[in-house]
């Protein structure tokens, strides 16, 4: 995959103003663990580039796109069935369980009680 997409990362944060502890606040991790995103020393998953891309308020494919030009409105090749949608689908059905599945322990333990 195009690293470029670390630089737009590092543009569009300084572009809103926000400096790395703030995005390291918004993604839960320290402000040193942020600046290797940006420096490309540390691996990236999906989802953790869907949070900074909703932390920054942009669409993820054109985070990833090699365009120049920013916007939130999704670009006039966008499928549902593009790879990265359905990997996004993806995690955020298993995020989807994981948390249904905390709220059914959540509710035993306070049944319990």
């Amino acid at each position: 995959m195009n690293n470029d997409f670390r630089k737009r990362i590092r543009k569009l944060r300084e572009q809103k103003g926000y400096s790395q502890e703030y995005m390291a606040y918004e993604l839960g991790i320290n402000q040193a663990s942020y600046a290797k995103i940006e420096n490309n020393t540390t691996h990236l998953s999906v989802e953790r580039l869907f949070h900074i891309s909703q932390v920054l308020q942009i669409n993820i494919v054109q985070l990833l796109s090699a365009e120049k030009q920013f916007s939130t409105s999704l670009p006039a090749d966008y499928t549902p069935e593009h790879p990265l949608v359905s990997k996004l689908i993806e995690c955020y059905e298993d995020r989807l369980r994981e948390k249904e599945e905390g709220i059914r322990l959540l509710t035993a333990l306070l049944e319990q009680t």
